[in-house]
């Protein structure tokens, strides 16, 4: 049939034959790509709703580790702060050798001054000042400090035996474990 359509009216037959078809193929194309697109629609919200969701349990953990590395950075400068404490193990706390001292002071001692010297953060040494009732008062005072396990020696001067009575004393006293903190 299409043979007997003039030479000039076929070409434009044949224009409009592949226009069509190629209307027709686009039309279903679009159709498959909407088709496809609608299908494809749950998918985009399931994996947008798990984006977000995911991103909110990111957040917070990521806020949790922001947390735990202040939390470690705490601890790590705790630790050092201990390991600074634990160097210093060996010396004896003021309050210790203070308490120590007044137990062992009778009634016939009246300690009045008490002087503490440090070196390198540990009691070097510990002067006390005060009255003494009797020589033999005075005299036991340094033998049960020296008996003490917490001080190595003390030492009494021969001038404050002097006196019979009522006797003013210094007693210069080296703690027993100042030395082996140095």
């Amino acid at each position: 049939m299409i043979n007997l359509i003039p030479p000039q009216a076929r070409k434009r037959v044949l224009l409009e034959y592949w226009i069509r078809a190629a209307s027709v193929w686009m039309l279903l194309a679009g159709t498959a790509l909407i088709m496809v697109a609608l299908l494809n629609v749950p998918v985009w919200v399931l994996v947008h709703g798990q984006i977000n969701a995911f991103a909110d349990s990111y957040a917070a953990a990521e806020s949790e580790d922001t947390q735990f590395k202040e939390f470690a950075a705490e601890i790590e400068d705790a630790n050092e702060v201990a390991a600074a404490l634990a160097d210093h193990t060996d010396t004896v706390q003021l309050s210790l050798l203070l308490e120590r001292l007044q137990t062992i002071a009778t009634s016939e001692i009246s300690i009045e001054v008490y002087e503490f010297s440090r070196t390198d953060g540990a009691v070097s040494t510990v002067r006390i000042s005060g009255t003494a009732n009797t020589r033999q008062a005075l005299a036991n005072l340094k033998q049960d400090i020296e008996a003490d396990p917490l001080f190595s020696t003390a030492a009494l001067p021969l001038s404050n035996l002097a006196k019979d009575s009522d006797i003013p004393f210094n007693i210069e006293i080296t703690p027993a474990v100042s030395e082996s903190a140095t």
